[in-house]
C-alpha cells in the first residue's frame, strides 16, 4: 500500500454546472473511471473560482450557463499559466463552436450521451497524458 501523501497519476478532475442532475451523472461516470479522482463537483462559477484559486485539477468539465456567470468566463480565468483541460456542457448548439475558441477538447450537448461523454473524457484524458509527458521532457 502507498505512503498516504504518495503522488497519484490520477487526473484530478472537477465538475461544475448549474443543474444537480447533470453534476451527479457526470460524477456518477467519472467515479467508475480508474484514472480520474473526483476531486468536487461545484454548482456555479463563483464557487468554481474559489476552488480553482486552491486547487489545481488536471481537468475540468463546465457547463456553459452556470447560475452566476457563463462559463466561458470561468475558462478564460483559467487560462493563465497552466490551465487546466476543459470538457465544457452546453444545451446550446451554437455555444458548442464557442467552446472550441477558448480551447475546450471537447463540447458535449445536453441531454448527455454516455457514450459522447466517454469519448470526451478519453479525449480529456490523452491530453491531460500529452501535457504531463511533455512536462516530463522539459524537465529531463
Amino acid at each position: 500500500m502507498p505512503p498516504v501523501n504518495a503522488p497519484t497519476n490520477k487526473i484530478r478532475t472537477c465538475v461544475v454546472d448549474g443543474q444537480l442532475s447533470v453534476r451527479r451523472s457526470v460524477a456518477r461516470w467519472l467515479e467508475r473511471d480508474a484514472d480520474i479522482e473526483l476531486l468536487a463537483q461545484l454548482a456555479n462559477g463563483s464557487e468554481a473560482t474559489r476552488f480553482l484559486a486552491k486547487e489545481q485539477p488536471d481537468l475540468v468539465i463546465v457547463g456553459t450557463d452556470l447560475p452566476d456567470m457563463r462559463g466561458f468566463k470561468l475558462v478564460e480565468t483559467m487560462n493563465a499559466g497552466q490551465p487546466p483541460v476543459v470538457v465544457m456542457l452546453t444545451a446550446s448548439p451554437q455555444d458548442a463552436l464557442r467552446a472550441f475558441e477558448v480551447a475546450a477538447v471537447d463540447c458535449l450537448l445536453k441531454p448527455l450521451d454516455e457514450t459522447r461523454l466517454a469519448a470526451a473524457v478519453r479525449r480529456a484524458k490523452a491530453e491531460v497524458n500529452r501535457r504531463r509527458t511533455e512536462a516530463l521532457g522539459t524537465k529531463i
